[in-house]
């Protein structure tokens, strides 16, 4: 009886182990195709996408606000900001930029304040998106991050690093601190450079 009793432990023991190893990894949880979204120049997420028409974005604005002053509670607000070399659509989650003097290309970089392709800013860690990135075969390089590449964030951050994908025009770069993604970069080498 002991022996049979040993057995079935064991092979209990097997299958729990088995379990852990297929279960719930990177590769059968991770659900975004990066790969697509990169080539069509979007972050699943966002509004906007790569090449969207600055009129275009401006109609939305214009139903925000008509939806603002009607009362119907919506929280989605899109805030324009001017600056010299650059211009940028705010949301919660996104800000979309453009070259002032290329404003007839429209968005030319998205920057993710929040979830970017199914990572959580604040909470996704290094190794979680390197190992998403290299099963998608997208060949992540990793480097330190610059001072001068943060001029999407009001201050300056020491000690980075980022892991960088390139398809086509398309640039794609997540950013860590203490290997905690802070935030996701998209945008387009033709009409923008960081």
């Amino acid at each position: 009886m002991k022996r049979i009793v040993a057995i079935f432990l064991s092979v209990l023991l097997m299958l729990s182990l088995t379990a852990c190893k297929h279960g719930g990894g990177a590769e059968d949880g991770y659900k975004v195709d990066i790969s697509y979204y990169l080539s069509a120049g979007q972050v699943k997420e966002a509004q906007f996408m790569l090449g969207t028409s600055l009129e275009s974005i401006n109609k939305e604005m214009s139903k925000h606000t008509a939806d603002e002053h009607s009362g119907d509670g919506h929280d989605d607000a899109i805030v324009f900001v001017e600056d010299y070399d650059y211009s940028f659509y705010s949301t919660a989650e996104f800000d979309y930029y453009y070259k002032n003097d290329k404003a007839d290309k429209g968005i030319s970089c998205i920057v993710g304040n929040a979830d970017i392709y199914g990572f959580s800013v604040g909470q996704s860690g290094f190794y979680e998106v390197k190992t998403a990135l290299e099963l998608e075969k997208l060949n992540p390089i990793l480097s330190d991050a610059k001072a001068e590449e943060f001029f999407f964030l009001m201050v300056s951050l020491d000690d980075c690093k980022k892991l960088t994908c390139i398809k086509d025009n398309k640039e794609l770069v997540f950013y860590f601190e203490n290997d905690i993604l802070i935030a996701g970069v998209l945008y387009n080498t033709d009409n923008w450079m960081i």
